[in-house]
């Protein structure tokens, strides 16, 4: 009987009025409901809507066009249906293969054999892969025309001594008690510059005013390379090889004329051990058996008195049909593995016995997600679902 009225339900409701001489006026109004998706299950349901107008979405899926699963018939978002790409290389054969990756990302790099220690001899700055190939240096002089030449040495360390005595004069004493005599020296190097220092103080090439006696001048290089030598004056003068570590060290020579042998080795070319730039004979020449004297080698001959430089040492597999064949190995040191199979223990087809894996791995089906959800049969409070299956049982 009031004038307004509230919280109406949707439906038609008729008011008569009535005026103070006892006229009536009927009026009827229909009230429609607020419309909007009144399925709970739809991803836009209205708890306040009273009328479904039909726009409910129910057609859950990952709604991500990045994802490897999107689904363009989703009208509603379900993030735990998205999945995404885990980028990397996927090829097994190559150096930076990724076990984890999903996706391709074109970043594999190729396996590059070789030494991969920087600080050895044959270091190869490309490779990635380490051969078991790597040299280390022995440093020495390797110069084969220097004094100090170490026929061992694999890398120059710089410390070669070429300086010799290109000049040497020396004066008699005039007579018996005189002191006139004098020597001139002249060395040569390619370490500039030479100092002189001679028994009797002096630091000239040029000394004269010499009595009776031995001089010996030490010469020294640049690089630190030193040779001496000794001269008598007031005696006869013997020109000869002064250096009593020589083979040719002659005791009457008072003058070192620069013949002096000091390169010792095996000089008997029909030794095995024989050694070219040797002068002096030290005794050591072998004779016998030749072979491979390396223990470590795999084709060590302990019969071998002389070894020919035919050692092999790189060990491997040596078998071009196993998976971790190795081009460079020169003995078998039977690592081989030749059982080709599935090695993925979730694979179906999983081969407890393999070794190498042959890429053939096969899964099981995956349960597929479902497809075309929607609803029918609305009534009330009730709706039916229905959807299509991808499963095969």
């Amino acid at each position: 009987t009031t004038e307004d009225l509230s919280n109406l339900s949707a439906g038609t409701y008729s008011v008569t009025a009535t005026d103070c001489n006892g006229c009536t006026a009927t009026a009827s109004y229909t009230l429609a409901g607020i419309l909007g998706c009144t399925d709970p299950l739809a991803c836009n349901y209205d708890s306040t809507a009273t009328v479904d107008d039909g726009s409910c979405l129910t057609a859950y899926g990952c709604m991500d066009p990045n994802a490897l699963t999107y689904d363009s018939t989703a009208t509603c978002m379900d993030s735990t249906m998205c999945v995404y790409c885990t980028y990397g290389c996927m090829d097994t054969t190559q150096f930076n293969y990724n076990p984890l990756a999903t996706c391709d990302d074109g970043s594999c790099i190729p396996i590059i054999y070789g030494c991969t220690d920087s600080t050895a001899f044959n270091y190869y700055p490309p490779a990635n892969t380490n051969n078991g190939t790597c040299v280390y240096c022995t440093y020495g002089c390797t110069d084969s025309t220097a004094t100090n030449y170490n026929p061992l040495a694999t890398c120059d360390d710089g410390t070669c001594c070429d300086i010799n005595v290109a000049q040497l004069n020396v004066g008699a004493n005039t007579a018996a008690g005189v002191c006139d005599g004098w020597i001139y020296i002249n060395a040569t190097s390619s370490n500039f510059p030479i100092t002189y220092n001679w028994s009797n103080g002096s630091s000239s090439q040029y000394i004269f005013q010499l009595c009776q006696g031995a001089y010996t001048c030490v010469i020294t290089d640049n690089n630190g390379c030193t040779i001496d030598t000794t001269i008598q004056i007031g005696a006869v003068i013997v020109y000869g090889c002064t250096n009593p570590l020589a083979c040719n060290y002659d005791s009457t020579a008072n003058v070192d004329d620069g013949s002096c042998l000091t390169t010792y080795g095996c000089t008997n070319p029909n030794a095995c051990n024989y050694d070219s730039l040797a002068t002096c004979d030290d005794g050591s020449c072998l004779f016998g058996i030749s072979g491979c004297m390396d223990p470590t080698a795999c084709n060590y001959d302990s019969t071998a008195t002389c070894d020919d430089g035919s050692c092999l040492t790189a060990y491997g597999c040596m078998d071009p049909t196993a998976c971790n064949y190795n081009s460079t190995a020169t003995c078998d040191d039977g690592s081989c593995l030749t059982v080709y199979g599935c090695t993925d223990s979730l694979a179906t087809n999983y081969n407890s016995s393999a070794t190498c894996d042959d890429g053939n791995c096969t899964y099981g089906n995956a349960c597929g997600l479902p497809t075309n959800l929607h609803t029918t049969d609305l009534i009330h409070d009730r709706v039916v679902l229905n959807w299509n299956s991808t499963n095969s049982s």
